[in-house]
């Protein structure tokens, strides 16, 4: 029985006597957004991602990633800002222990 309506099935396909039109989706530009007017944020006092509620292990594995990277100046943070859900902009700095450890390494 299932063979037979299969067979029925498929000539009836084969038999059609118009193919069916399939409407090509509609082609739009890709438009990068337009930049605000808006002033730029200018970050706060720098502070360390302790400080600003980062998880104490995970803050100090990112200070070591961006000391390794070269992303550091002395006791800043440099290229990097981390920006609060509020939309505050804080400058970075690096814990004390951070320094602490650098100041040893260079004496």
């Amino acid at each position: 029985m299932f063979e037979a309506f299969t067979l029925l099935f498929g000539l009836s396909s084969l038999l059609a006597k118009e193919t069916p039109v399939v409407p090509e989706p509609e082609f739009r530009p890709f438009k990068f957004p337009e930049r605000s007017a808006g002033p730029t944020p200018v970050p706060v006092a720098p502070r360390s991602l302790e400080e600003l509620g980062v998880p104490g292990s995970i803050a100090k594995e990112m200070e070591a990633v961006l000391h390794l990277f070269g992303h550091t100046r002395g006791d800043r943070i440099v290229g990097y800002i981390f920006r609060t859900p509020d939309g505050t902009a804080h400058a970075l700095k690096l814990s004390k222990e951070r320094v602490e450890q650098e100041a040893e390494r260079a004496a």
